[in-house]
């Protein structure tokens, strides 16, 4: 439901409907994944099924992922253009965890153990480098 923002009425009537029909139960997020390198037809439609009712879908798969693999997933998705910062990797996927003896990092509260609080990504950005979707992928921790 598109809305021009200077449209009081018409973003009522929008926010009213996601308001509505956004998932309230954090376990209606979860969809699982067989295979993250070839999502099936019906994985796909539960997960933009989610994206649209409430912005975010959680997927699970026992899959272990490298950050190619990562990237083929979020592919099948729609989310092909990276917004490659200065402190990606070379593939342009940014690895946020704890960097304690990494220079400038440890200036970012992505990497360092600080609590986060609400943000958004990318909206220093110029028009056309826009984040419009993104992908957070947590892998299952080694002992």
């Amino acid at each position: 439901m598109p809305f021009e923002i200077d449209n009081s009425d018409a973003y009522l009537r929008w926010r009213e409907h996601k308001l509505k029909h956004s998932i309230t139960n954090a376990d209606e997020l979860l969809v699982e994944i067989k295979n993250p390198l070839a999502i099936s037809i019906s994985e796909r439609a539960e997960l933009l099924a989610r994206c649209q009712r409430s912005n975010m879908a959680v997927y699970a798969s026992h899959v272990e992922m490298d950050e190619h693999m990562r990237q083929q997933f979020a592919a099948q998705l729609g989310l092909t253009h990276l917004d490659a910062n200065w402190l990606a990797g070379e593939q342009g996927i940014t690895r946020i965890t704890v960097c304690k003896n990494e220079g400038q990092r440890q200036s970012y509260i992505p990497y360092t153990d600080r609590a986060i609080k609400w943000h958004t990504d990318g909206y220093y950005n110029p028009p056309d480098r826009r984040i419009h979707g993104m992908l957070l992928h947590c892998g299952a921790r080694r002992r």
